[in-house]
């Protein structure tokens, strides 16, 4: 529905989702993310879980990084996101 939501909002933008399995907890997905990051092929938009501590040691390796450039080009308003996601 977010997919349908999205594509609805910006019709020129394509979405393919392609969800990670996860077996049995979040974490477990993260050594298959930089894998994919390495290879080029994890996509632009992902989930990833700011309460582990992979969180902190992506951001610094690249996998992770700000949304300003995107939000200021495509003047999104973001006050409807949680803020403590947004600040991050």
């Amino acid at each position: 529905m977010m997919v349908d939501t999205y594509q609805k909002a910006y019709p020129n933008r394509k979405v393919n989702y392609r969800p990670i399995p996860i077996p049995n907890a979040q974490a477990e997905a993260y050594p298959k993310m930089y894998a994919m990051y390495a290879s080029g092929t994890l996509g632009d938009n992902f989930a990833f879980d700011p309460s582990h501590w992979e969180f902190y040691r992506a951001v610094p390796q690249g996998l992770i990084r700000a949304v300003d450039d995107l939000v200021a080009q495509d003047k999104l308003d973001v006050s409807s996101w949680f803020s403590a996601f947004i600040d991050m």
